[in-house]
């Protein structure tokens, strides 16, 4: 029995997913967490074989709670389940070392697949992901407008940027980059507005677009 964790602030989502997995007798969710701290707090009182993380979550959102797990070399395999396409995205998951990335459109017979080789200790992700934008003349404007957004950025939003990119939690850049948790937060913020981006996926899909990772 592979015992499955589901971390996702959308109960109709997360009960969705509990109940899609139901259909087969290999896997049991343990439990349903709403966020990325409950999800740790959860695993550092339980044994789960594979947790399931949405990327944006309150508290701690999926990619500081993956790059936690790993980091503490908690047992735990981590798949990354969102709505995010972009292939930036993925690899920095990838990169990270997460065990499996699917889109929450999958079915159920590729989760349940997925969630049973990650377990066995293969890598699943999801193939043909594509850029968001439509067609050739968008992506030029886009790149254009973003050129002169990262003139404008200062050096230490750049080196924010980059950390970000490597997924490194705030107190790590802070860390790295000599300056406070509170301070790289600032920095951010900052960096969402001057980006017209609202959460750190559109930091990290931004930084690989404009090549500064």
């Amino acid at each position: 029995m592979i015992k499955v964790l589901v971390a996702d602030d959308h109960p109709l989502m997360a009960q969705g997913i509990k109940n899609s997995l139901a259909t087969t007798a290999e896997i049991q969710v343990v439990a349903i967490v709403s966020n990325g701290k409950e999800a740790i707090d959860f695993l550092e009182q339980n044994k789960v074989d594979v947790i399931l993380l949405d990327i944006e979550m309150p508290e701690i959102n999926g990619i500081d709670c993956a790059k936690y797990i790993l980091k503490h070399n908690i047992s735990t395999k981590v798949i990354m389940l969102s709505m995010y396409q972009e292939k930036s995205i993925v690899k920095m998951l990838y990169d990270v070392g997460v065990n499996g990335y699917l889109l929450k459109t999958t079915t159920s017979s590729v989760l349940i697949d997925a969630i049973i080789e990650v377990q066995k200790g293969d890598k699943i992700f999801e193939q043909n992901f594509t850029d968001s934008t439509s067609s050739q003349s968008k992506i030029l404007n886009t790149a254009n407008q973003n050129q002169k957004i990262v003139k404008e950025l200062s050096k230490r939003e750049i080196e924010v940027l980059k950390e970000l990119s490597k997924g490194f939690t705030n107190k790590e850049i802070g860390e790295n980059l000599c300056i406070s948790p509170r301070t790289v937060d600032t920095h951010r913020t900052n960096l969402m507005k001057k980006i017209n981006v609202h959460n750190v996926a559109g930091l990290i899909r931004f930084t690989y677009e404009m090549g500064l990772y």
